[in-house]
C-alpha cells in the first residue's frame, strides 16, 4: 500500500499545530508499516487520505479534535466525512483490531472498505472478509465515547453489503474482469464477453440512479471494448443504459461513427 496523507490545521492556533507537527508522518507510517492483508501486495493500492483538522478543545485531561476526512481509491470510490470527533494517540500508533480508538479505526474502516472494494473487481465477492472488518469496526465505534457520524458510515456500508446490491457488486467485477482480460491477457475477444454479460446484468438491474455513477466511471472504457468487437448491438444497449448525463450524447454519437467504420 502506497499511503498519500496530506494534512491541513488552517484553523487551529500555532500552539496547537506544534502538537501536531508529526501527524502526517505518524498516520503515513502507520498505514504503510501495517500487513493489512496478504493479498493486499497483488493490488499495489494508492490510498489517499486528507485530514482537514478544524478545531482542537481541551476535554479534562485529553485534546479532543474534529475534522474533516476525505479518501477513497483514486477512482471509482471516495469518500467524504464532516462529523468526526477524536483524540490522537500518544507516541507510535499501533494497530489493534480489538480495540476502537476514535482516530486510527476511521483510518482503519475506511482502508478496509478500500481493500475490499479493490478485490470485489480481482473475484465475485471478493472483499467479503475485508468488508466484514469494516463492519466490526462500525460496531465497535457505536460503544464508544465518540459516536458522531458513525451510524450514517454503517448504514451506507450495509448499503453495500445488502443482498440487494450483489448484483451491482458482480456489475463491477465482470467490468474489472473485462478490462484485466483485455489489457493483461490480450484478448478482445473475451474481454468483450464480459462486457456483454455485464451490460446484460445492467439491464436486468433496471436502476438507473444506482448505475449512474457506474457508467460515470466506465462508459469510455466500455465504449472502447465494444468499438473494438465492431458491436453495434452491445453499443446500442450501453447507450441505452446511460441516459441520466446528457453531456456524454456526444461522446456516444462519435463513437457509434467508429463501430460501423
Amino acid at each position: 500500500m502506497v499511503p498519500e496523507v496530506t494534512i491541513s490545521m488552517g484553523t487551529l492556533t500555532p500552539d496547537q499545530k506544534a502538537e501536531l507537527f508529526d501527524l502526517e508522518t505518524r498516520l503515513t507510517t502507520y498505514m504503510s508499516d501495517f500487513d493489512w492483508d496478504p493479498e493486499e501486495a497483488r493490488l499495489t493500492l494508492r490510498i489517499p487520505v486528507a485530514l482537514q483538522v478544524r478545531t482542537a478543545a481541551e476535554v479534562g485531561p485529553n485534546v479532543e479534535y474534529t475534522a474533516l476526512f476525505a479518501g477513497g481509491n483514486k477512482g471509482d470510490l471516495s469518500f467524504d466525512e464532516n462529523a468526526w470527533r477524536f483524540r490522537i494517540p500518544s507516541g507510535d500508533f499501533v494497530h489493534d483490531e480489538n480495540s476502537f480508538d476514535s482516530f486510527l479505526s476511521m483510518i482503519d474502516f475506511h482502508v478496509r472498505w478500500v481493500i475490499a472494494a479493490e478485490y470485489d473487481k480481482l473475484a465475485e465477492f471478493g472483499g467479503n472478509a475485508q468488508y466484514e472488518l469494516a463492519r466490526r469496526i462500525g460496531t465497535q465505534a457505536m460503544f464508544s465515547e465518540m459516536q458522531e457520524g458513525w451510524a450514517k458510515r454503517n448504514e451506507r456500508l450495509e448499503a453495500v453489503l445488502d443482498p440487494r446490491n450483489q448484483d451491482m457488486r458482480t456489475l463491477r467485477w465482470l467490468t474489472h474482469m473485462a478490462y484485466w482480460l483485455r489489457t493483461n491477457q490480450k484478448s478482445d475477444y473475451e474481454a468483450w464477453r464480459s462486457v456483454r454479460l455485464a451490460l446484460d446484468l445492467a439491464e436486468g438491474m433496471d436502476n438507473p440512479t444506482q448505475l449512474a455513477p457506474y457508467f460515470k466511471f466506465n462508459h469510455r472504457s466500455l465504449t472502447e471494448i465494444l468499438v473494438t468487437a465492431k458491436d453495434m448491438d452491445g453499443f446500442q444497449l450501453l447507450m441505452r443504459l446511460d441516459t441520466l448525463d446528457p453531456s456524454r450524447t456526444q461522446f456516444y454519437q462519435d463513437a457509434m461513427l467508429r463501430v460501423v467504420e
